[in-house]
């Protein structure tokens, strides 16, 4: 962490994250090679998941482009997603999909997603402790462009009612 609010961190603030940093780098500096193994294949497994679900994504919804926007400066296409009514997903974590809506631009200049608006379409069930949002929910995530190469979360944005069960 480096900005908050998009201002410097204080002296002490920095200070803390920086200690962050050295603990984390010394932590994998220190782990044997079977907790390396172990980090490694999660990491796989997760950069997996993401595959999967991006593959869902394209399955789960018709796409239609309704027009053309700037974002933060950022030409883009606004994008309409729809989910498609006989959407069966092949990947589990993905069944949440087939109750959002939403819009999504796209950046022009190099196909980056600029900002995204989700709504829930119906009640819809996330992750392990069983999270159920209510139809109705809107999130809305922004992202800015860090010296005209990569894409960083910037914004994030979150109106729901939700029941949670812990297991």
């Amino acid at each position: 962490l480096i900005l908050r609010d998009g201002n410097p961190l204080s002296a002490s603030n920095d200070a803390k994250e920086q200690r962050k940093l050295d603990k984390c780098i010394a932590k994998v500096e220190s782990e044997s090679g079977s907790e390396r193994d172990k980090r490694l294949r999660k990491e796989r497994e997760a950069l997996e998941d993401q595959r999967k679900m991006r593959g869902e994504v394209i399955r789960a919804f018709d796409f239609t482009i309704e027009g053309e926007e700037s974002i933060a400066g950022e030409p883009a296409w606004r994008i309409r997603a729809e989910p498609k009514p006989d959407y069966k997903p092949e990947f589990k974590k993905a069944a949440f999909l087939a109750k959002l809506a939403g819009t999504i631009w796209i950046s022009k200049s190099d196909y980056g997603w600029v900002k995204t608006e989700v709504e829930t379409i119906e009640p819809a069930k996330f992750g392990l402790f069983l999270l159920t949002l209510k139809k109705g929910a809107q999130m809305e995530f922004t992202q800015t462009k860090l010296n005209n190469e990569l894409w960083l979360l910037d914004h994030v944005r979150l109106r729901f009612d939700a029941r949670v069960l812990i297991k």
